[in-house]
């Protein structure tokens, strides 16, 4: 099933949840997104938001989506985009905060792009299996968990002054001279 919405602004809570069936969306006048609109939507593959601002909490947790680029979004909600298995490529142009698990059990996430990111909250790439380099140009804050179980295993940080969360599986690390605290590897 496909659905083109050309005109409408809002996605409320739950609109298409559960829908098993849907396996493209296009609404190019939908501004905000909100909380499980998509959630286990086993089959959606392709979603065009060009104008969406804001994703809800678990907007698309367990969904089939496998890559996404939202142009205009500046906010990502709590399990987002949790358990989309599926998901291998994100670009994020204008996200500045992750909330957390955001990505969470993305096992097959492969290249993550936000250059405006600058916190980074719990548990936002946990259990990221494939996840394995990062180059993270105005991350300022990695709050703790925040690569839990992931498999990354090249880091860079230009601006970061904070870093409570890294992987176990870290090879390299490039930090800035303005790193005033970091911890040690999240345990596995």
């Amino acid at each position: 099933t496909e659905i083109s919405l050309p005109v409408l602004p809002v996605l409320n809570e739950s609109s298409f949840e559960g829908c098993r069936s849907l396996t493209s969306f296009d609404a190019e006048a939908v501004v905000s997104v909100g909380k499980t609109v998509f959630k286990n939507c086993i089959l959606l593959k392709s979603v065009n938001l060009p104008s969406a601002t804001s994703l809800g909490t678990e907007a698309f947790n367990n969904t089939g989506i496998r890559k996404i680029g939202f142009p205009s979004v500046t906010q990502v909600s709590s399990s987002c985009f949790k358990g989309c298995t599926n998901l291998s490529t994100i670009f994020l142009p204008l996200v500045e905060t992750l909330a957390t698990y955001s990505f969470a059990d993305c096992t097959n996430l492969r290249a993550f792009i936000a250059p405006k990111l600058s916190v980074i909250n719990g548990y936002t790439f946990a259990n990221c299996i494939n996840l394995k380099s990062l180059w993270l140009p105005e991350v300022k804050e990695v709050k703790s968990g925040g690569f839990e179980l992931s498999s990354v295993e090249y880091l860079q940080f230009d601006k970061a002054t904070t870093i409570l969360s890294l992987p176990n599986t870290i090879k390299g690390l490039v930090l800035p001279s303005t790193i005033k605290t970091i911890s040690a590897a999240t345990p596995d």
